[in-house]
């Protein structure tokens, strides 16, 4: 298994599928990408495409979007409630 594979696995095991290819955490989920420093929780929505990852976070009055390059991700958190 490639780790690009891995990656979509861990995104996959904290998220639900939602609006066609797009996943979204799960409730009581927070994820981190790299050791950021940022647990990111919410509304989050994953679109996972071949060549990259594009991470999508909604906040109350701004909406960030990030892209990563699966090679250039080197570790992803996961938190959740017990």
């Amino acid at each position: 298994m490639s780790m690009k594979e891995t990656w979509i696995k861990v995104i996959e095991y904290a998220s639900k599928p939602h609006l066609g290819i797009s996943r979204k955490i799960r409730g009581g989920y927070s994820i981190e990408f790299n050791g950021a420093g940022e647990l990111m929780s919410g509304d989050v929505v994953f679109e996972i495409y071949d060549q990259y990852l594009r991470v999508i976070v909604e906040e109350a009055a701004t909406m960030t979007n990030m892209y990563f390059e699966w090679d250039k991700i080197a570790s992803i958190k996961t938190v959740s409630t017990k």
